[in-house]
């Protein structure tokens, strides 16, 4: 899975905002707010293709936490990608 092209992310007043362009742009409109560094850091991984293993084993690297945590967050924050179709 990864990030659909035309999907950008942009640093607005210090917050990350995902913003869609080109024909993605046609059935998304608005913006997506990551709420925080570890959703920035999810949505970097995303950016290239990645396994929800892979994109846990990331999360368990960089933040030192358990494996369940991890998949549950990853799970939870690909679906809400899912859910407003900005993932292939």
């Amino acid at each position: 899975m990864k990030i659909k092209d035309g999907c950008l992310l942009r640093e607005i007043g210090g917050s990350y905002v995902v913003v869609v362009s080109g024909v993605e742009s046609v059935d998304f409109r608005g913006m997506i707010s990551l709420q925080n560094e570890t959703a920035v850091f999810m949505y970097k991984a995303l950016s290239e293709e990645t396994t929800m293993e892979e994109l846990c084993g990331k999360l368990v690297e960089k933040y030192d936490v358990t494996e369940e945590h991890a998949m549950k967050t990853s799970q939870e924050f690909v679906e809400k990608l899912r859910g407003v179709g900005i993932i292939e």
